[in-house]
């Protein structure tokens, strides 16, 4: 009888454990990352672009899965989606940066 009680309490426990969902502080810092990636320009880059839709794909993916209860799959997602709402950040950043030094160095030959 014990170990029947002891075995039903472990199945509740991991039960429970598997239905608690993400984090909203953990989903607010990814849609936070999607936010800068936008104010970066990445919806105007094209590569940016890509890596910003896949940053949005894979929130909404996490959503889903949180609300399924399989919130380890969720929060790999969440991981994807912030790095990739970063990447989206960084290369939108990276072409304003390439297309600055072009404009100054066709400034600079003007010059010359």
């Amino acid at each position: 009888m014990c170990k029947a009680l002891m075995t039903a309490a472990a199945v509740l426990t991991l039960a429970a454990c598997a239905s608690v969902p993400v984090s909203p502080q953990r989903v607010q810092a990814s849609q936070q990352a999607i936010q800068d990636a936008v104010a970066a320009g990445a919806e105007r880059d094209a590569a940016a672009n890509k890596y910003l839709e896949q940053a949005r794909g894979e929130l909404e993916e996490c959503k889903l899965l949180s609300n399924n209860g399989e919130t380890a799959r969720a929060e790999k997602m969440l991981d994807r989606s912030e790095a990739d709402a970063r990447l989206a950040a960084a290369t939108a950043r990276e072409s304003a940066a390439k297309a600055q030094v072009k404009e100054a160095a066709n400034l600079l030959k003007a010059i010359q």
